[in-house]
């Protein structure tokens, strides 16, 4: 019987490539590396269908219904590149959602001395993706991605040809201090921030047709941006500015020269916690909306 499979098993790294055409694996492809990844979460679902029918009780049939796979990934991020086709605005051609992606990855299934079998996901775009930053930590990035198909893993991996699997750029993974002395600005404002999010929901639609088990498009519709702000209580001006609902941009150095995320026309719409006790200093906690994200 073979052994178990377990996660440092995987023998390459989470990549990807922009696709040319919808759901199909780019010819010579040159997969990009996705960054330092801790979790890797394909959920493949058939959607099973049910019948029942009179006189009995129990189900009658199960049959394969219009799929809705899902993938979940969180990294660390050593570069925008691939967080940026869930960030940016559509309409901006290839680097944004306007184009779908091609995500792999391989693991050794049956232990070390296994079969070494690819995970293939076709056709994906981020439904939702979140940035995170917290003192003391790495910054994250956790993606929801909605694939138009996850086949059945094995042990042929998708056409080389002339291109090339992604390699470890050997750049350190970004942290909390990578943007600078005052990474975070609202308006004209550098507070001191503990803690920043931002959440950016693409609303996407799987289009389904006749005759197919698969989704024809998954397109995007309206974008949501929201967060959250964690700040030291240090004068009244962020809570000024959501009273009077004040429109400002707010802005967030991942790392300097390489990596900025600008949310234009952002108001703070309620403040979640300013909690006092007797043991810890006072945090104000605001939630935001913006009207616009970009990520450069």
């Amino acid at each position: 019987m073979p052994d178990p499979t377990g996660g440092w098993l995987v023998v390459k790294h989470p990549q990807y490539v922009e696709e040319t055409t919808y759901g199909v694996a780019p010819t010579n492809p040159a997969w990009l590396w996705t960054g330092v990844v801790e979790a890797f979460d394909p959920q493949p679902d058939m959607a099973t269908i049910l019948a029942r029918q009179l006189a009995s009780e129990d189900i009658r049939y199960q049959m394969k219904g219009p799929e809705t796979h899902t993938l979940l990934i969180e990294y660390i991020p050593q570069n925008v590149t691939l967080a940026k086709y869930g960030v940016n605005a559509a309409g901006g051609g290839v680097g944004t959602i306007d184009k779908s992606l091609y995500i792999l990855t391989s693991v050794k299934v049956g232990g070390q001395a296994g079969t070494e079998t690819y995970v293939e996901h076709a056709g994906c775009r981020f439904n939702n993706i979140v940035l995170t930053g917290r003192v003391g930590e790495f910054i994250r990035i956790r993606g929801e991605i909605w694939p138009k198909d996850i086949p059945i893993p094995d042990a042929t991996p998708p056409a080389l040809g002339t291109g090339s699997y992604a390699t470890d750029p050997g750049t350190n993974p970004w942290k909390w201090d990578d943007g600078g002395a005052n990474p975070v600005s609202f308006g004209a404002r550098n507070p001191d921030v503990r803690e920043i999010s931002a959440s950016v929901s693409r609303n996407l639609d799987r289009l389904l047709v006749m005759g197919q088990v698969d989704p024809k498009y998954t397109l995007p519709k309206q974008r949501d941006i929201t967060g959250t702000l964690r700040i030291l209580w240090e004068d009244q001006n962020l809570w000024t500015d959501m009273d009077g609902q004040t429109v400002s941009s707010l802005t967030w150095v991942l790392k300097t020269a390489a990596g900025t995320l600008t949310l234009a026309n952002t108001v703070l719409r309620r403040i979640e916690s300013v909690r006092m006790t007797q043991t810890e200093f006072i945090m104000e906690q605001y939630a935001y909306v913006s009207r616009s994200a970009s990520l450069a």
